[in-house]
């Protein structure tokens, strides 16, 4: 019986992030996909599937808030002087979402405006998207029962 976390070819179903990094920092040294590939012993077209997917923008991911992994790292005084001012600025809270928001802006990844007011705008715009959807689901309906019954559709068994 097939694994839920493997394929039929046992390799695994999904990369870690260590891999996708790891491929990128291999590419940026100018090693080859097929080379890459045969050193982790994965597929090359998943190797070339990684490389054109870190060319997107990012998109929003549904997981927000404080993330599980920790930094440490030294700067100089003057770097720390630099960051206490954007702290102080109130461009964030502390030093490290001064940090996140700089590796977000550099990585594509997309965050929301946090501001309140832009909130409720994007909470009104999903409500009007939402009721925009339904109301296309009902009009849909509509119009295959309408021609179901007239007679000139059918619903397959599989469909009822």
């Amino acid at each position: 019986m097939r694994s839920l976390l493997r394929n039929n070819w046992d390799f695994p179903l999904a990369l870690s992030d260590h891999q996708k990094t790891s491929i990128l920092l291999k590419v940026s040294q100018g090693e080859t996909p097929a080379a890459i590939a045969r050193s982790l012993g994965i597929h090359r077209a998943t190797v070339g599937r990684v490389i054109e997917r870190s060319k997107r923008p990012a998109q929003a991911t549904r997981k927000r808030g404080r993330g599980d992994k920790a930094l440490s790292f030294r700067v100089s005084s003057g770097e720390l002087n630099g960051l206490d001012r954007l702290v102080s600025s109130g461009l964030a809270k502390n030093r490290s979402e001064v940090f996140r928001k700089m590796l977000r802006v550099l990585t594509g990844y997309f965050d929301p405006d946090p501001d309140p007011a832009h909130a409720a705008d994007l909470r009104s715009l999903l409500s009007e998207l939402s009721a925009i959807g339904n109301n296309l689901n009902q009009a849909t309906r509509a119009f295959h029962k309408d021609k179901q019954d007239r007679g000139i559709a059918t619903i397959s068994p599989e469909h009822p």
